[in-house]
C-alpha cells in the first residue's frame, strides 16, 4: 500500500480525484483534508509517501504544507494539483521539491500515474 495524502478544500473535487485514483490504483490508501491544519496534523502523524495537495488553502499556504509533509518524511511524493498555474507558483514549487505541478482539469494527470507506477515498482 502507498500511504497517501489528499488535501484540497473543493469537497467535490477531492472526492472525485480520490474515486479516480481508487478506481485506478487499488493499492493507494488515501486519507484526506480540506484544510491547512487538517493536513499538517495527519502528514505529521501519517508520514505519508505520496502527497496530493491543492496550493491555496483557507488556513494556511500548500507550500508550506509540503514543506511540514517532507520534515515528517524527507521521501515523501509531492504533487501539486492547483488551479494556480502560473509560473512564479511553479517555481515557488520547485523551491519546496514539487515532484509533478499538475494544472486542475488538465490533461496531464497521467504524469501522476506514471509517478505511482515508479513509486509501486520501488516498494
Amino acid at each position: 500500500m502507498i500511504t497517501t495524502l489528499l488535501i484540497d478544500d473543493h469537497d467535490l473535487y477531492r472526492q472525485s480525484l480520490k474515486t479516480m485514483l481508487v478506481s485506478r490504483f487499488p493499492e493507494l490508501q488515501i486519507f484526506e483534508a480540506s484544510t491547512f491544519e487538517d493536513g499538517k496534523k495527519i502528514a505529521r502523524s501519517l508520514r505519508p509517501e505520496l502527497v496530493l495537495l491543492d496550493i491555496e488553502l483557507p488556513d494556511g499556504n500548500g507550500l508550506n504544507l509540503a514543506r511540514i509533509a517532507r520534515d515528517a518524511n524527507p521521501y515523501t511524493k509531492v504533487v501539486f494539483v492547483t488551479n494556480h498555474d502560473l509560473p512564479e507558483y511553479r517555481f515557488a514549487a520547485d523551491q519546496v521539491g514539487c515532484d509533478f505541478f499538475i494544472p486542475k482539469g488538465s490533461s496531464k494527470m497521467e504524469r501522476m500515474a506514471d509517478l505511482i507506477h515508479s513509486m509501486k515498482r520501488s516498494a
